[in-house]
């Protein structure tokens, strides 16, 4: 009897801990390490959750997202409940599901996908951020605890990051993308979210059965050097990603249409620039931005340009600039 008193006993210490974890302590972490340990976490954390995303001036969009394996390797799945498209993540590709018209487009994807927001080495980020600790926040997100972070631009080319990672596990939870006077351009964060679930079928990372379904191939990776746009890297700390040879292949036709000739992606380890040349003339040439958003079309070397990215739009025309068109 004794003996199961105190097994009981025991156990009861046990549960309490882990309700009642004490939070992850990031004092004795260095800024490289914080970094790093939140890029981990989004990368192989299991979850499920319930995304809000909104770009400032745009359609703000609910997103139920799950992390976990399958076959021994981690895929997300998004689900985009107005759009009626669900997303699976695994690797560097990218399967897009309209559930409606039983089609999927595979393209590969060179850029994050939230929670996780960070491209390169975090050494090469902190060359063009500070990062600053701003503590426990005083408001819960999904309910859950959070620790404050905020990635400060040193020049005006990118603007800052504010974040919010779980106090308990580093998973984060929330993003946002600010200009130079703290305005909030663009927001990402989970209403809801359960980590580390108890049952894996609350997952539901499986892909609907497309096996009859169209397909279509959007892009594949090339070699760089081959690449219209091609530039190694830049004295302002963004560097190339990777190349998309963005031909547009349809499983059910027999001649190929090229839709977008090539696309490259740009870098400083956490703003992402897109440029693109298009195979026909854009009918309008502008700029604008709206929200985080920044984009230029225009002729560059007498062929149609795209550039855009989550940056100011000064960055954006530096690199229409300074990008070679061949």
């Amino acid at each position: 009897m004794i003996h199961k008193i105190i097994f009981i006993t025991i156990l009861q210490g046990f549960f309490l801990n882990l309700l009642f974890a004490s939070p992850l302590d990031f004092s004795d972490k260095s800024d490289f390490e914080v970094l790093e340990k939140v890029k981990d976490v989004s990368l192989n954390k299991t979850f499920v959750g319930l995304v809000v995303a909104h770009n400032i001036g745009g359609k703000k969009f609910l997103a139920r997202v799950s992390q976990g394996l399958i076959n021994g390797e981690i895929q997300k799945k998004r689900e985009f409940f107005d759009k009626g498209t669900e997303y699976i993540h695994n690797g560097t590709e990218s399967r897009e599901y309209f559930l409606n018209e039983k089609l999927v487009k595979i393209r590969n994807n060179a850029a994050p996908v939230f929670p996780n927001f960070l491209l390169f080495h975090s050494q090469e980020i902190l060359k063009h951020y500070n990062l600053i600790r701003l503590g426990l926040s005083d408001i819960k997100i999904a309910n859950k605890t959070s620790i404050v972070f905020e990635l400060e631009s040193k020049d005006s080319m990118r603007w800052g990051v504010r974040f919010w990672v779980d106090s308990a596990s580093g998973l984060l939870l929330k993003l946002q993308y600010m200009d130079s006077q703290s305005n909030v351009l663009k927001k990402e964060f989970f209403a809801e979210i359960s980590i580390d679930p108890a049952s894996s079928n609350n997952l539901n990372l499986s892909a609907p059965d497309s096996n009859n379904w169209r397909k279509i191939y959007i892009s594949s990776f090339t070699d760089e050097n081959a690449g219209l746009i091609y530039n190694k890297s830049y004295d302002n700390g963004f560097s190339l990603v990777k190349c998309l040879n963005a031909n547009v292949i349809d499983s059910n036709q027999t001649n190929e249409k090229n839709f977008v000739r090539h696309q490259c992606f740009f870098s400083d380890g956490v703003a992402l620039i897109s440029a693109i040349t298009h195979d026909q003339k854009p009918m309008n040439l502008y700029q604008f931005s709206r929200g985080c958003m920044s984009q230029k079309i225009g002729l560059k070397g007498n062929k149609p340009m795209y550039i855009g990215g989550c940056v100011p739009s000064e960055t954006i025309q530096y690199f229409f600039n300074k990008l070679n068109v061949e």
